[in-house]
C-alpha cells in the first residue's frame, strides 16, 4: 500500500492551505510579487521563482528569513493527523510537488511531520557560489524532456513520476500494481495533478480531488477528460474529508457509495459549512494572500 500526497504547482492547497511560492514572495516583498505577475506569461514558473529568490536575497532577505516566513504558513490539524496516521500504519507517503525541496523541508520540519514522509519528488534547491538559495527544474532544460501529451508543466510530469513510483514500490512490496493488495491513495488539486490521476487503477485506487481549485476548474471546462480518471474519486472542500476517509480506505471499510464520485454529495454541503470553521494547528495569523493565485494561474 502506498499513499501519494500530491500537490499542484506548489506545495499548497493539498497539504497546506496556501501556495508556498506566493506566500514566500508576496509576504516578503509585495512589490516583487507584482513584478512576478507581470513576467509569469513570459518565463517558466520554476525559472521565475529562481529569479525571484535571487532578487529577494539581493534586497537583503536571508535564507533564514525565508525559512522563518515558511514556518508561519497555515497547516491544518486534519492534514497533520492524516500524515501521523499513515506513519503509524507504516504506509509509505510520497510528496510529489512542484514547489522545491527547501520550502518543503522547512514547512514539514516546522510542524513536526518531516519524519512522516518516505520520499519527496520536487524541484531541487541549492546554494550557489554567491551563497544564495536557488531552485532549478526537476527536469532540466538541457535534459531529455518528458513530452507529455497532457499539458504537464515543462519541469515535471507527475504522470511519469507516478509510473516510476508505482513500479518502485510494487517491487519493494513484491506486488504488481494490478494486485488488489497494492492500493494507491492520491490527493491533489492542481491541473498538473490530472496526468498522475490517470495512472490510478479502477476499483482499488482512490483519488482525493479538491473542489474549487485548478483541477476542478480544468475538468469543468473539459468534462470529457473525466473519463480518463478510472479510480474511485473523493471530492473534498476541506481536509476534514481526507481525514475522515483515508483511514477507512486503508482499513478496507470505505465504500464508494459513502462519497459520490464525480458529483455533488451531501458531504459537500457539510464541508462548505465546515470550511468556515476549519482551524490551523500551528498558525494563528489571519494573513490572506489576496488575488495571488489569480496571478499564478
Amino acid at each position: 500500500m502506498i499513499a501519494l500526497i500530491l500537490e499542484p504547482v506548489e506545495l499548497g492547497m493539498t497539504v497546506i492551505e496556501q501556495d508556498s511560492d506566493v506566500w514566500t514572495i508576496q509576504r516578503l516583498s509585495p512589490q516583487l510579487w507584482e513584478e512576478v505577475c507581470k513576467k509569469k506569461s513570459e518565463v517558466q514558473w520554476t525559472d521565475l521563482m529562481d529569479w525571484a529568490l535571487c532578487k529577494l536575497q539581493n534586497y537583503g532577505i536571508t535564507k533564514d528569513d525565508i525559512a522563518n516566513n515558511l514556518k508561519e504558513i497555515p497547516f491544518t490539524n486534519e492534514m497533520r493527523r492524516v500524515l501521523l496516521d499513515l506513519k503509524e500504519r507504516h504506509i509509505p507517503v510520497i510528496l510529489l510537488s512542484d514547489a522545491n525541496r527547501f520550502y518543503i523541508d522547512a514547512i514539514l520540519t516546522s510542524v513536526g511531520v518531516i519524519d512522516c514522509i518516505t520520499e519527496i519528488v520536487t524541484n531541487p534547491s541549492y546554494i550557489d557560489d554567491q551563497g544564495r538559495l536557488r531552485v532549478r527544474r526537476h527536469v532540466p532544460v538541457d535534459a531529455p524532456q518528458h513530452n507529455c501529451p497532457n499539458e504537464c508543466a515543462a519541469n515535471l510530469c507527475k504522470g511519469q513520476e507516478m509510473d516510476r513510483l508505482i513500479e518502485k514500490y510494487s517491487k519493494r512490496f513484491d506486488l504488481d500494481h494490478s494486485d488488489n493488495a497494492f492500493k494507491v491513495a492520491y490527493a491533489g488539486d492542481g491541473k498538473n495533478d490530472f496526468c498522475a490521476s490517470t495512472r490510478l487503477k479502477p476499483c482499488t485506487d482512490i483519488f482525493f480531488m479538491r473542489k474549487g481549485k485548478g483541477l476542478d476548474d480544468y475538468l469543468n471546462k473539459r468534462p470529457e477528460e473525466r473519463n480518463k480518471i478510472r479510480s474511485m474519486v473523493v471530492d473534498w472542500w476541506t481536509p476534514q474529508t481526507v481525514m475522515d476517509v483515508m483511514p477507512k480506505y486503508f482499513d478496507g471499510t470505505f465504500r464508494p457509495q459513502q462519497q459520490l464520485s464525480r458529483g455533488e454529495s451531501n458531504e459537500h454541503l457539510a464541508n462548505e459549512e465546515h470550511e468556515e470553521k476549519a482551524t490551523t494547528a500551528f498558525d494563528t495569523t489571519s494573513a490572506k494572500i489576496s488575488d495571488a493565485t489569480t496571478c499564478k494561474a
